[in-house]
């Protein structure tokens, strides 16, 4: 059959070359000797040198396996593509070439069944992950993350540079090697080593230039903004009003023209700035057939689009490879990571993005501006927010990390076909935390300093053992290893206030423990975590086409009683090559790879609190008696005594056991120009930790214990391939979908159902929480109040005498005390014209908590990408892009325009939709607020209104504040050039390439906010519920355009 496309090239002069025709014929002219290169992609390169007086030549090119014949990492060893049994998703080097802080964000849509998101674009914010939805209810969701060998917490410390590949083990067959720790995935980095015979140095950076001015939201102008306030005053008490009137300089409309005149100031264009980071990264390589060692050096500067923030990294790695004799060599790897970034101030009311949105648009009051103590109760006031702008240039919160982490390893092979491998490895780490908050207003410095120290300590022993058959028809080998892990910290933290205002920083923080300010001290030692395990795995081919995979595990951890201190996680796994059978010998003209994987396995999460089972203390309230029960000398001499903690121990407590069943189906068609899997999954994890009340006569409120099933159910689609192939141009497309559905199968009825997603103030509404835990939905499911929009003057009676309100017959009061109006009404009534009002679902005339419904879940279902790639000569373009269907977002923001409580209320968001709100109040002539009470003239005035009134002291969750997810995102396109080599080799430079890269470029999506992909609020309380896919003060998602260098000599 002709290789259509293959191209035939002079190996001297690669500008002399032709393509094949249909027919697999060519004709080339070239001189005696030369030396032709027949090359296709997906084939093997033939080479044919020229013999005079010779003019056919036959050319036979073989299939490149190289795809199957690949090696990935599946945990305490490597396999064939080919001979995979368990679901694993690869990521090679080249995927990873875009310009990002964090190499997880690079994994955004290239691994079926892994959905990585971007929840926030604070400076080297690491992306959630999960590994086909969420196994847990109250405990850690992320995957466990190894980098050559060694657990980390996440991939932040690691440089997308020094990477050779990352893989991820999704089902039991394959995580169920690592038992306790991996039941919501593994993600398996590997990092690049030296080649043999070869001396490189290269060098990659990039300089990049951020943006968020597309994130600004327009706020209110002066005149709408001083409706609203001064008509909130007025609502409240007339004190207030009139202070406000005083504070404004609106006594008698006094300044009605100035504010008219003025545009509002948006703090947010002050806070938000052009920003620019860099990365540069130097690696040198020598190898040779006795040693290989790579030394890597990378520092990334990440400054934030928002002002005085930024993150700093600097990376060192020394990997060496010694081979002492022909069965004994030694591995070093050691790596130091230094991180120190700068995030916002650190107040209880939010970040510097919600003060943006709440300090009033005014520049400068008119009035008397330094009458601010009489708005609400006390510290309640116009002011009571503050400029944005000072806290970012005044205020900031610090964190330094130091982590140092060394491997050792010895590979001894006492006889052929047997490897034994016995690695160390210690890691330490040194991080201190500074917070410093300016004494604004009436408030005083405050200092908080914390250091804190951890270390981890991992020991693991391997034997591989290749079986020999005297023939190709068996194939098997068996590993066996044992594993002992250990991991230490221990804090100290110091918080300290009221000093003078004087102080700026440095003097705060240098009198923190010699100034007679308030202050609080406190340490912790953690209780040593320590693990000891064994586990093997069992290979097995028969004819290279029937595969199977035993894994056992069998771990015992600290973190549960002795009782229940060990836990045992087998797995199975087979493979079918149908591709290989006989009876589809007619189809291998077309069909190159087919192949059917089916697995069952268990893992486990032993990422929890180690405390959860013993009993645990803290200081409590004062006594005459010591720790010791002994009776102090003097009667009124109180001391600090020891009391329970809340949560009351459970020795009774055991694992969390995820148990896996995989289908898969791997397939190759036309020589692998179009390949692909498709897989279905369905994984239960039950025996959930979950916090139960107790009887308050215990002395504790809750505990822990196992009485919950979760299960996700899902489809994973991922089709790749090349749609054109020719020797000077390429274009090939990647899609990838995936379909998961989260549903709890089981949940005790002591359990709390209902959780708090705290986006505003504790007086929300419903007042049990709007996030609900029930059997048969998903977590995440959230209940709101259904918006009907606002009462009207028709749903009421108007006395012109009394100027009272009252509701008609049938329609339900809203039962809310948080509502302030002047408009009169009924007594015990809460209902007025323009109040926000919602379904009376039960339909007992009542409106209350038991009229909240079901509104969906927070999670999308459906989320995946499809990329694109094109080569031409020297010439490189790819594109991906990333989308949601599904899902939906808590707009808080939206949500604390419209309440808040009457704390905050004159700190409430500012933003521009609000003048839109139904308002009972109008400007007059003279520049006065006027309260319009007769129905006639607020039906004129509000005829175009777009949203209820916004003056409550607290406010229900409406669905209208919970919009849909979906999107669609340009996440990266990239434009590369490769210097031809001929030209760079004359100047010893064996690889030249420059590139153009934007990220974020463009956004396809219904929601209103600024990110569809931010979730803020992941887990709420002391019980840890879960609340995704809250937007609450997020910091902004930056449009990146990068411009890089990739140079190797």
């Amino acid at each position: 059959m002709p290789v259509i496309g293959a191209s035939v090239i002079e190996q001297a002069n690669t500008s002399n070359g032709v393509v094949v025709d249909l027919d697999g014929k060519f004709s080339i002219t070239a001189p005696e000797g030369a030396v032709l290169v027949v090359s296709c992609i997906g084939y093997v390169d033939q080479e044919f040198t020229v013999v005079a007086g010779q003019s056919v030549y036959n050319v036979t090119l073989s299939e490149d396996n190289e795809m199957l014949e690949e090696t990935v990492v599946i945990g305490y060893g490597t396999a064939r593509v080919r001979d995979l049994t368990g679901s694993v998703a690869t990521v090679s080097s080249d995927d990873l070439e875009v310009p990002v802080a964090n190499v997880a964000e690079a994994l955004q849509g290239k691994m079926a069944g892994v959905v990585v998101s971007m929840n926030d674009g604070t400076p080297g914010a690491a992306p959630q992950i999960r590994v086909r939805g969420s196994k847990s209810i109250t405990q850690n969701n992320e995957p466990l993350y190894i980098v050559d060998g060694f657990p980390v917490d996440d991939l932040s410390s690691v440089p997308a540079d020094q990477i050779k590949s990352i893989n991820v083990l999704k089902d039991a067959a394959a995580t169920a090697i690592y038992g306790s720790r991996g039941a919501a995935g593994v993600v398996l980095v590997t990092t690049k080593s030296a080649l043999e015979g070869q001396t490189t140095v290269s060098y990659n950076g990039y300089v990049q230039i951020k943006d968020s001015s597309s994130n600004i939201q327009d706020v209110l102008q002066p005149l709408d903004y001083l409706k609203f306030t001064l008509g909130y005053a007025r609502d409240y008490n007339i004190a207030n009003y009139n202070n406000m009137l005083s504070y404004f300089g609106m006594n008698g409309g006094e300044h009605y023209s100035d504010y008219a005149a003025a545009t509002s100031h948006n703090y947010q264009e002050d806070l938000y700035k052009t920003a620019i980071a860099h990365s540069h990264n130097l690696t040198i390589t020598n190898g040779n057939e006795r040693s290989r060692t790579i030394f890597n050096l990378n520092y990334l500067y990440d400054d934030g689009t928002v002002i005085n923030t930024y993150y700093n990294r600097i990376n060192a790695s020394l990997k060496t490879q010694q081979k002492l004799n022909d069965r004994l060599n030694v591995e070093f790897n050691i790596s130091y990571a230094y991180v120190n970034n700068r995030g916002g101030y650190g107040r209880s009311s939010g970040s510097l993005t919600a003060q943006a949105y709440r300090w009033r648009p005014i520049d400068n009051p008119m009035g008397d501006v330094s009458n601010i103590a009489g708005f609400g109760n006390g510290s309640s006031s116009v002011d009571s927010s503050y400029n944005p702008v000072d806290l970012a240039w005044n205020e900031a919160n610090n964190r330094y990390s130091h982590r140092f982490q060394g491997i050792a390893a010895v590979n001894w092979n006492p006889i052929d076909d047997l490897t034994l491998r016995s690695e160390i490895g210690l890691q330490k780490s040194f991080s201190k935390y500074e917070r410093y908050n300016a004494g604004f207003g009436n408030e005083t410095n405050r200092a908080y300093l914390s250091r804190g120290e951890s270390g981890d300590l991992h020991w693991t022993t391997t034997a591989s053992y290749q079986i020999p058959f005297e023939s190709d028809i068996h194939r098997a080998d068996i590993m066996i290893g044992n594993e002992v892990i250990s991991d230490f910290g221990e804090s100290m933290s110091f918080d300290a206030y009221e000093f003078p205002t004087s102080f700026d920083r440095d003097h705060t923080f240098a009198f923190m423990n010699q100034f007679t300010q308030t202050s609080t001290f406190d340490t912790s030692y953690d209780v040593p975590n320590r693990s000891l395990s064994f586990f093997t795995r069992i290979n097995y081919s028969l004819y290279d086409k029937y595969l199977l995979t035993l894994t056992f595990r069998a771990d015992g951890s600290s973190k549960f009683a002795p009782n229940n201190r060990w836990g045992y996680f087998p797995a199975a796994a087979f493979a079918w090559r149908l591709s290989d059978e006989e009876f589809m010998a007619p189809a291998q003209d077309w069909l190159s790879n087919l192949k059917v994987r089916l697995s069952w396995g268990m893992s486990g999460s032993d990422a929890i609190n180690a405390n959860l089972w013993r009993e645990t203390w803290q200081l409590g309230g004062n006594t005459k008696y010591t720790i010791s029960d002994s009776r102090e000398n003097t009667e009124n001499d109180f001391g600090q005594a020891y009391a329970p903690q809340g949560m009351m121990q459970n020795p009774n407590l055991k694992w969390e056991t995820t148990i896996s069943r995989n289908l898969g189906i791997d397939f190759g068609f036309f020589d692998e120009r179009l390949y692909g899997t498709i897989e279905g999954y369905w994984t239960t994890t039950k025996d959930l930790l979950m916090p139960v009340a107790v009887n308050a006569s215990t002395g504790y409120s809750y505990q822990y214990q196992n009485m919950g099933t979760v299960a996700n159910t899902g489809l994973e689609l991922s089709i790749g391939g090349d749609i054109v192939r020719t020797s000077d141009f390429t274009l090939s497309a990647n899609f990838i979908y995936n379909y998961n559905v989260n549903k709890i199968i089981d949940l005790a009825e002591s359990v709390a159902v209902n959780t708090y997603g705290q986006w505003a103030s504790s007086e929300g509404a419903p007042t049990t929480g709007e996030f609900t835990l029930q059997e048969g939905m998903a977590i995440g499911t959230i209940r709101a109040y259904k918006y009907l929009g606002w009462y009207t003057t028709d749903d009421f009676t108007y006395d012109p005498t009394t100027g009272v309100y009252t509701l008609r017959p049938g329609v339900p009061d809203i039962n809310f005390d948080s509502y302030w109006t002047s408009l009169g009404r009924a007594a015990n009534q809460t209902a007025f014209p323009g109040a926000a009002k919602w379904a009376d679902i039960d339909e007992d005339g009542v409106l209350s908590e038991q009229d909240t419904y079901i509104v969906g879940e927070m999670t999308p279902r459906s989320t995946g990408s499809f990329n694109l790639s094109a080569r031409w000569k020297n010439w490189d373009l790819s594109a991906n892009f990333n989308y949601v269907i599904g899902g939906m977002i808590m707009n808080t923001e939206a949500l604390y325009s419209s309440y808040g409580s009457k704390d905050n209320r004159f700190g409430s968001n500012r933003l521009s939709f609000v003048s839109g709100a139904y308002s009972p109040y109008r400007w007059t002539s003279d520049g006065t607020l006027e309260l319009v009470t007769d129905p006639d003239e607020l039906d004129a005035m509000n005829a175009n209104a777009t949203m209820h009134t916004p003056t409550s002291m607290k406010g229900p969750l409406f669905d209208k504040y919970l919009e849909d997810a979906s999107y669609l995102r340009l996440k990266s396109l990239t434009l590369g050039y490769t210097i031809p080599r001929d030209l760079t080799r004359k100047i010893g430079i064996q690889n030249l390439r420059v590139y153009f890269t934007g990220t974020n470029l463009w956004t396809l999506t219904g929601y209103t906010g600024l990110n569809p992909e931010v979730n803020t609020s992941r887990t709420s309380g002391s019980y840890n519920f879960p609340t995704p896919g809250i937007d609450r003060n997020a910091y902004p998602l930056a449009i990146a355009y990068t411009i890089g260098l990739n140079v190797t000599f």
